[in-house]
């Protein structure tokens, strides 16, 4: 289209949303119509001002005219897809007409954002609500069609990875495997080829199983759940807590693409050593699926959260209730974990996150709007995208939105990615907990058996 074509229609399109709004702006928000002339004038000298176009679709957002603000803040983003305040206003606009799957694709670009602006935290609130209730559709859809269990149908580079099961009766330890199976995640994310299946995903595929409604996947083969979710590759194993000091943990690597029999492993530390523990089944994996790592990836995969079990075990309690839907008990949770480790960076990311949530959805619209609007007259929103950030990592890739077109969930989630700046192990530094991880990290594992006369399997490297 013609660029004086496509001007006129615009001028056309403020002055027609200017006049529409004439009387309830003067009756409800006089200022916003003087607002608006400024803008629209901005507009007209220059139609490619990004700042003016997004403030006037905010102004449509704040006076419920959501498919005027769509339009506005669409050619915004358009010009400056950078700008933070512009693509959460944009998400809420797509939310608020009903566009919920392309509200999701735009919310989940908040691993982009600066984590300085407040803008991220509250993408990334919007985009876990919609992706809880979206998880939930999709694993109503899927269970019961076998035909996405089909080796054809499965993504060879995508891996699921369950929380490991705990088997013993210490009720201290009973989420420990939660927040084992994030921290499997975490830091096989950092890993270039291999996608993962979001936890959330596979926890309301194994809810709905919970709930009966399908006879098809059956107590105790739960690698069949992650064919569902289309992953090719599955790893599953449980934990246990022997004399309060020992912990043993048998994992089973499956590859579904390749069709060999499974890769089982099992390690065994002392509590104090659970974080090393954790590291050397994650190498383990990378090496079992043949991933050469780089010394920088490898630097990313050692990085210790915390050097303190007590907080661990707190933050693996949050994570349990935020998984259950209770965000402000999970806040509580994650400020424990805190306290007991001020530089456990990711509790304080899940206070926030669990904070914001809390007031997204307790808040009504206008209580939403005028709490954001507080945030702005504060002056803290900083709009910088974080420097070398490659962008969100879809973590489904193509196989996802396969799944989602046979399923109608429309369903795009991502995977968080960690600071640069973080503190990273490298050597020595083992710190509280007496970890010493040397540069080149041995992996000692051994295989067992866990099925009656089960073929010899290979074993880890």
């Amino acid at each position: 289209m013609d660029k004086t074509v496509k001007n006129f229609l615009l001028t056309g399109c403020l002055a027609l949303f200017i006049f529409s709004t004439a009387l309830p702006l003067q009756s409800a928000a006089p200022d916003y119509r003087k607002e608006m002339v400024k803008l629209s004038q901005a507009i007209k000298q220059n139609p490619k001002n990004a700042g003016a176009l997004r403030d006037l679709g905010v102004i449509c957002i704040k006076t419920e005219k959501y498919r005027n603000a769509e339009t506005f803040l669409e050619k915004a983003y358009h010009y400056d897809p950078t700008d933070a305040k512009t693509q959460y206003y944009y998400g809420l606009s797509l939310e608020y007409n009903g566009k919920v799957d392309e509200a999701l694709t735009i919310y989940r670009h908040y691993t982009d954002i600066s984590r300085l602006s407040p803008y991220r935290k509250l993408m990334r609130s919007h985009y876990d609500i919609i992706s809880r209730d979206l998880a939930k559709q999709e694993a109503r859809q899927v269970l019961g069609n076998e035909q996405l269990m089909a080796p054809e149908n499965l993504a060879p580079d995508m891996l699921a990875v369950f929380p490991l099961q705990y088997r013993g009766d210490n009720e201290e330890y009973k989420n420990l495997g939660i927040g084992l199976g994030e921290m499997l995640i975490t830091d096989l994310s950092q890993v270039p080829g291999i996608s993962l299946v979001e936890r959330i995903r596979l926890n309301s595929l194994m809810e709905e199983v919970a709930l009966g409604q399908s006879g098809m996947v059956k107590e105790g083969t739960a690698p069949e759940y992650g064919k569902l979710l289309g992953a090719g590759k599955v790893v599953t194993g449980y934990y246990d807590i022997f004399d309060n000091d020992n912990l043993q943990v048998n994992l089973e690597f499956r590859d579904y693409i390749k069709q060999k029999p499974p890769l089982k492993a099992r390690s065994a530390n002392t509590l104090k050593e659970l974080f090393l523990l954790e590291k050397k089944v994650v190498l383990g994996i990378v090496a079992t699926m043949g991933i050469e790592l780089t010394p920088e990836e490898k630097k990313k995969i050692l990085y210790i959260p915390t050097k303190n079990l007590q907080a661990f075990l707190a933050y693996c309690n949050g994570l349990e209730r935020q998984d259950a839907g209770q965000p402000a008990q999970a806040e509580s949770f994650f400020r424990q974990a805190v306290e007991l480790d001020p530089k456990f960076e990711a509790g304080r990311e899940k206070i926030e996150e669990t904070e914001t949530i809390s007031m997204i959805q307790s808040s009504s619209r206008d209580e939403l709007l005028a709490s954001i609007d507080k945030m702005d007259r504060s002056g803290s929103t900083t709009q910088v995208s974080d420097a070398g950030q490659p962008g969100a990592q879809n973590l489904l890739n193509d196989r996802l939105q396969t799944m989602a077109n046979n399923s109608g969930a429309q369903f795009i989630p991502g995977q968080e990615t960690r600071k640069s700046t973080e503190e990273a192990i490298t050597s020595g530094a083992g710190g509280d907990i007496g970890i010493n991880i040397p540069p080149t990290l041995p992996i000692p594992v051994k295989t067992f058996d866990v099925l009656p006369n089960p073929p010899a399997p290979p074993t880890l490297p």
